[in-house]
C-alpha cells in the first residue's frame, strides 16, 4: 500500500467514505504523496460525531501521523504524514494503538458512572 493510499485510508475510515472528505481542498506535499493537508469541519468528537476517535484509531492502524491545526471559520486543517516504521526514531515511526496505549497510566481510580 502506497503512502497516499494509507493517508486516504485514514480519511475514508474517519469520515465513513472518501466521498465525505472535501478532497478538492487537499494539498498533497512530497514527491511520493506522503504528506497531505486538508481542511475539514471543526466538529469532531470522541463519541457522538465520533470522527476524532475514528481519526486516532485509523492513524495508528495505517501508520500515519496526524496533526490538527486551525484553518478558517468552522474549519480545521488535518496534516497527515505517512510514517514507515512502528519502532525506532520518534520522527520516523508511528506505533500501533496497543503499543501506544501501554505507555499511558490512568492512575488507580477507574471511572464509575454517576448515580441516576
Amino acid at each position: 500500500m502506497s503512502e497516499r493510499e494509507r493517508i486516504e485510508g485514514v480519511l475514508a475510515f474517519t469520515y465513513r467514505g472518501l466521498h465525505h472528505v472535501p478532497m478538492h481542498r487537499a494539498k498533497w506535499i512530497g514527491s511520493k504523496g506522503d504528506h497531505c493537508v486538508v481542511a475539514v469541519s471543526d466538529q469532531i468528537a470522541t463519541w457522538d460525531f465520533d470522527e476524532l476517535t475514528r481519526l486516532v484509531a485509523a492513524a495508528h492502524h495505517y501508520c500515519v501521523r496526524v496533526e490538527i491545526n486551525a484553518s478558517g471559520p468552522r474549519l480545521i486543517n488535518l496534516r497527515l504524514t505517512a510514517r514507515h516504521y512502528r519502532s525506532g526514531d520518534i520522527c520516523r515511526r508511528h506505533p500501533a494503538m496497543q503499543e501506544h496505549l501501554a505507555n499511558f497510566n490512568f492512575g488507580d481510580a477507574p471511572f464509575t458512572e454517576a448515580e441516576s
